[in-house]
């Protein structure tokens, strides 16, 4: 899949929740070949391309399998890998892009955002999103999450037509992740409070399993640790779930770089 790259320069991070903390980065396209159209979508998440000491890595033309369309970061000892994160929000009057992301103890994200201070930049590319639900739902949504994919919850939710019912489960640290979400006023919120997200081992799978709505609902969105996905995907299979109403993505792999709550 070809992904347009630009540039973001870091203004600010701070704490949204205990568990979520927001960076608010200007959005470059000045250099040639750069350019951001943002998706109407509530899942909208960029690929971040992270570098020590707030380099933007640079980048050459490529046909490489694994290139992204025509181009490819020249990899050397400052790169640190590349994490996708939801895009929060997006204001083209200013060029403002606000990310929002779940401390996790390790891996590439919280090393660069742990050391970083305002005019660091990151090479970003993108945009991409997964939610694409039916245009006219007679049903319920039935969204299922954890921390990593609160951010993209909220997102959703916000764009949810108020008149849909939803059915939200997720599994966070404390209650006070669940004052993150946005109002919705046909949501029922089914929150499963102190496990899973690297910490203790997780609930989600076997809850959801066992739900009525993961089987009557319009349309099925679930975004959290990879091997519950599969388990989840596997169940959608065996309940006869035509992929059109459904999408199922890892955000995260558990025991390689994420452990969620607001550890060290």
């Amino acid at each position: 899949m070809a992904w347009t790259r630009f540039a973001g320069t870091l203004i600010d991070q701070r704490e949204v929740t205990e568990s979520i903390f927001r960076a608010d980065f200007e959005i470059s396209t000045d250099a040639p070949g750069h350019e951001y159209a943002p998706l109407p979508v509530g899942d909208e998440s960029v690929g971040l391309y992270f570098a020590r000491d707030g380099a933007l890595l640079e980048t050459r033309a490529s046909t490489a399998p694994g290139a992204h369309g025509g181009w490819e970061t020249v990899e050397d000892e400052a790169s640190l890998g590349r994490r996708n994160l939801t895009v929060r929000a997006f204001d083209p009057s200013t060029g403002v892009m606000s990310i929002d992301v779940a401390h996790h103890a390790s891996g590439a994200a919280i090393e660069w955002f742990d050391s970083a201070r305002p005019g660091w930049q990151v090479l970003m590319a993108g945009a991409r999103s997964w939610h694409r639900p039916p245009s006219e739902i007679s049903g319920r949504l039935c969204l299922i999450t954890d921390l990593a994919g609160l951010p993209a919850l909220a997102c959703i939710l916000e764009d949810t037509d108020p008149r849909i019912g939803v059915t939200a489960v997720v599994e966070v640290l404390s209650p006070g992740d669940l004052d993150y979400l946005p109002h919705h006023p046909r949501l029922d919120l089914v929150p499963l409070i102190g496990t899973g997200n690297g910490v203790t081992p997780s609930r989600l799978t076997d809850h959801v399993q066992q739900m009525l709505d993961l089987e009557t609902a319009a349309y099925r969105w679930i975004a959290a640790e990879a091997a519950q996905v599969r388990h989840l995907k596997k169940r959608l299979r065996g309940l006869g779930v035509d992929k059109a109403h459904c999408v199922a993505v890892g955000y995260w792999t558990d025991g390689t770089h994420w452990a969620g709550g607001h550890r060290p």
